[in-house]
């Protein structure tokens, strides 16, 4: 019985991080911003120099931009999915 709880709570673990695995977290400067309509498309350089192309759909974060309080040259904290390229979260490093 203990064997078969521990295997299925292994499996879960294992599923869980395939699952999430393509979710990743970078730090960058933004390098271009383009807004079209209730979407963007941010280009950021990462730390690493490498560049990342992200596809903005949060409504909050569209207006950030609409309304030019993130600009380009700014760094930012981002989380997104590597594989289709969305991004989940767009925020400030510097705070207020």
């Amino acid at each position: 019985m203990k064997r078969m709880i521990l295997t299925a709570i292994v499996t879960v673990l294992l599923a869980y991080g395939v699952a999430t695995a393509a979710e990743l977290k970078d730090v960058g400067t933004v390098e271009d911003i383009k807004v079209s309509g209730a979407t963007a498309t941010v280009v950021i350089k990462n730390k690493s120099g490498k560049q990342l192309t992200l596809k903005i759909n949060d409504p909050l974060t569209v207006d950030k931009f609409k309304d030019h309080r993130i600009n380009t040259g700014e760094e930012v904290r981002v989380k997104y999915d590597s594989a289709t390229g969305e991004c989940k979260l767009l925020r400030k490093t510097a705070g207020c």
